[in-house]
Order: structure tokens, then C-alpha cells, then sequence
């Protein structure tokens, strides 16, 4: 983790996000600014708001809105999951892709869904984004199977697909470790591989995988989330009424 965050002494309804070291390292300041630049661009009533930032004995200090952590992402997913993507819709509509979205970046900010944490995200290019930097419980099909895969906002909507997937699975990945098997952990636990199988070299059909989903509307979303080709992914707008949101309210 290149930051931590701690209460702000002077105001109960902020906190004040800030580097744990030094800014020496490069990753560590471009995350920093990158975060900067989104919030100082953007405004949404399901994004973390940011009302000053300031810079100080080579740490960036960020005053944000407080909020409370996630811990049963089904409540979530069930009763806030469409704000979610009303967020993603927003921030796409901007320009942005999240590339980081988990329960440990989803907060309750005055019992209202927030999406936060905006250090790995980046400006959607014309031509799509190259490279893993995106963390490996998020990352879809595609881009284990190409490590070079241009991509674009649908990687935000495959790892929601992942979040409901989660849920119904009832289990979290937060942070998975590529080095300690990460990928088997996510194939086994998410879809039922078998430890060391190796995603299929053409074609990832999630429908046989959650084929023991009984809900249809789960089962579609899920479904719709995760399709192999990111160009056939609906858009975050295009999933805010699907039958899910509206059989679980």
C-alpha cells in the first residue's frame, strides 16, 4: 500500500489520505497525481470527494470525505450495486477508467455508495491501454491470456461482474498475490477450476462455470459482466436497470 489514511483532527466528516514514505518512488508519486488530477476534474454523489490537497516535506496530503469500509459486500452489491454503476457510467463518461475496483475501494459515505481510490486509474486512450497494472483479481480473461491486451472501460465491468460474482460465492479477494498463486486462487474459488488449470486458449464461457447460479437475473448479470470479448460487454449505463437491482429491493 503506497498510502494510509487517518481522521482529520478538525472536522469529524473528513480524513486526510496521505504517502507512508517518502515520495521517492516514481510509481508512488504518479499514483499520488493521477489521483489528484481525476478529483480535481470530476463530481459525482457516488464518488469520494476530495476538497483540498496539499503537498509537504515531500508527502501529498489529501482531505477527503469520510466514510465507512465495506464488510458484507452482498448488502452492497444488492441494495447499491446500480449506483455503482450510475459512478462508473459517470467517470467513463469523463474520460477515466477505475481499473481498481473492490470492496477495500467501495465506502459508505453518509449511507450513500462511493466509489474511492483513483491511484491506479488512468485516461481512457483512443486506441485502448497496454500493460498489467491492473490488480489480479480484476483482470480480465483477456488480458491473462495477452499480456500485452490493449483495454478500456471494460475492465471496470468485468471486475463489477467479479464483485457480484463474489458475492454470490460469498467470499472477498482484495489484494491477490501473482506470486502465490493468486490466478488458482481466483479460477478455483470464482468459476470451480481445478487447481493449476489454465484458462482456456480461445474462448472463456463464464455460463459454464456459474452454471450452479439459480437466480436468472444473477446469473445474467454475471454473465453479461464477464463475456469473453470486451467489445460485447455492456456499457455501466446499460446495466443500472437490469432485473437484478430491481428483484433485490
Amino acid at each position: 500500500e503506497y498510502s494510509s489514511v487517518y481522521d482529520h483532527s478538525d472536522d469529524k466528516e473528513r480524513v486526510i489520505k496521505y504517502s507512508k514514505s517518502d515520495l521517492t518512488e516514481n510509481e508512488v508519486v504518479d499514483a499520488f497525481i493521477r489521483e489528484i488530477a481525476i478529483l480535481s476534474s470530476i463530481n459525482h454523489p457516488h464518488i469520494i470527494k476530495m476538497h483540498s490537497w496539499t503537498y509537504y516535506r515531500k508527502k501529498f496530503f489529501l482531505i477527503l470525505d469520510k466514510g465507512t469500509s465495506i464488510k458484507i459486500i452482498t448488502e452492497v452489491i444488492q441494495h447499491h450495486g446500480n449506483n455503482l454503476l450510475r459512478a462508473l457510467d459517470y467517470l467513463h463518461s469523463q474520460g477515466f477508467i477505475h481499473r481498481d475496483l473492490k470492496p477495500d475501494n467501495i465506502l459508505l459515505v453518509n449511507q450513500n455508495i462511493t466509489l474511492c481510490d483513483f491511484g491506479l486509474s488512468r485516461t481512457q486512450a483512443r486506441r485502448g491501454l497496454s500493460g498489467m497494472r491492473v490488480p489480479l483479481a480484476n483482470i480480465p480473461h483477456e488480458m491473462l491470456k495477452r499480456r500485452k491486451y490493449n483495454y478500456d472501460s471494460a475492465v471496470d465491468i468485468w471486475a463489477f461482474g467479479m464483485l457480484v460474482a463474489w458475492m454470490v460465492k460469498d467470499f472477498i479477494i482484495n489484494d491477490v498475490d501473482e506470486d502465490e498463486g493468486g490466478c488458482d486462487k481466483i479460477q478455483v474459488q470464482i468459476f470451480g477450476f481445478k487447481t493449476g488449470y489454465k484458462f482456456p486458449g480461445k474462448q472463456f464461457n463464464p455460463r459454464y462455470y456459474l452454471h450452479d447460479i439459480e437466480d436468472e437475473h444473477t446469473r445474467d448479470l454475471i454473465e453479461r459482466c464477464l463475456t469473453d470479448c470486451p467489445q460485447q460487454r455492456p456499457k455501466a449505463k446499460d446495466l443500472i436497470n437490469h432485473p437484478f437491482f430491481k428483484a433485490k429491493t
